[in-house]
C-alpha cells in the first residue's frame, strides 16, 4: 500500500475530532501551510514507524533468544512487515500509548484549530 498524506493523518493516532478537523481543512489550506503540515505529518510518522520498529526488533530479538523467532536474512523484513501492518491497524487503544501532543499542538497552530 502506497502512504500519501491523507492516509497518514488517519493513520497517526490522534483523537478523532482533532483528525476530522485536520481532514476537512486539508485542502483548503494555502500551499505553504500545507507544505509545513504534509512535512510535520511524515516526519511524525517517520518517528511513530522508527520507534514501533525498534520495539518489534527488541521483541524479536528477545523471542530468537528463547528459540521462537529465526535469525537469518528475512528477519528485518518481518519485523519491518509486522510494524506496517501494526502503523495501518492503529485504533483508539493506541492513542492512550502515545505522546503525539507536540505534533498535535503544531498542526492545530497551522490550520488554526483552537483546542
Amino acid at each position: 500500500m502506497r502512504l500519501t498524506t491523507i492516509g497518514i493523518i488517519k493513520i497517526l493516532p490522534f483523537d478523532v475530532e482533532f483528525k476530522e478537523e485536520l481532514l476537512a481543512s486539508y485542502d483548503n489550506l494555502p500551499q505553504g501551510k500545507k507544505l509545513d503540515i504534509e512535512q510535520l505529518i511524515w516526519d511524525t510518522y517517520d518517528l511513530f514507524y522508527n520507534l514501533r520498529l525498534q520495539e518489534n526488533i527488541e521483541l524479536a530479538l528477545e523471542e530468537a533468544g528463547n528459540n521462537r523467532e529465526k535469525i537469518d536474512p528475512g528477519f528485518y523484513k518481518r519485523v519491518s512487515d509486522l510494524t506496517q501492518n501494526e502503523m495501518m491497524n492503529m485504533n483508539q487503544e493506541d492513542l492512550k500509548n502515545t505522546d503525539l501532543l507536540l505534533a498535535r499542538k503544531q498542526l492545530a497552530e497551522m490550520i488554526k484549530i483552537d483546542k
